[in-house]
């Protein structure tokens, strides 16, 4: 055994433990993609649910100032009249 021996099975174990994780990578996406389909149905629903319970004016109104908010040029601080819809005022 020379000096360097320790270098190399260290070397050795972290490269296997890297391309054990670099294999994995694919099922793990898969298994990342199936959960975020699941959470996407049942949030879709949540708000759906959600939505339905609202008055439909209100709903509308809402819809219009989401629609403005994302069809402003960057900066939107900066343009006049522009209401943020995701902001809440302070209280």
């Amino acid at each position: 055994m020379g000096p360097e021996t320790r270098t190399l099975v260290l070397d050795d174990n972290f490269g296997f433990w890297n391309w054990l994780k670099y294999t994995g990578h694919g099922k793990m996406l898969m298994k990342k993609r199936l959960e975020a389909e699941e959470q996407c149905t049942k949030q879709v629903k949540a708000h759906e649910g959600w939505t339905a319970g609202l008055p439909s004016g209100l709903v509308q109104e809402w819809e219009e100032l989401i629609t403005i908010w994302e069809a402003a040029p960057h900066p939107k601080k900066s343009i006049e009249g522009l209401v943020n819809p995701f902001s809440l005022p302070n209280e």
